[in-house]
């Protein structure tokens, strides 16, 4: 879409990607955050430098998310935007598997 010049069919599919991350991925971290998270670190306080590690990544992405439906406001779709979203890939393929790593 980008590399075609269709910037308005690559805003459209930034849009559905925002909104994929926010109702799937965002609302997955909340609920580690709110459950899982705390059931760890209660039962195995040496956790806790991890899961406020892993929280971290969660709030990097939240902000990613964020800062991405602001480019999109002031200036529409743009290859920062792209980069963007490539860094918001990577920060969850690492915190992935950083949480399997140290979790389970």
């Amino acid at each position: 879409m980008y590399a075609s010049g269709n910037l308005e069919l690559a805003d459209q599919a930034t849009a559905e990607l925002l909104e994929y991350w926010e109702s799937r991925i965002l609302s997955h971290a909340d609920a580690e955050e709110d459950g899982f998270y705390q059931e760890v670190a209660e039962k195995n306080p040496n956790l806790e430098e991890t899961v406020l590690q892993l929280k971290r990544d969660h709030e990097l992405m939240r902000i990613m998310v964020k800062n991405v439906h602001q480019m999109r406001e002031t200036g529409g779709f743009s290859k920062d935007i792209l980069h963007k979203l490539y860094a918001l890939l990577e920060i969850n393929a690492i915190h992935s598997q950083e949480e399997e790593r140290l979790l389970f």
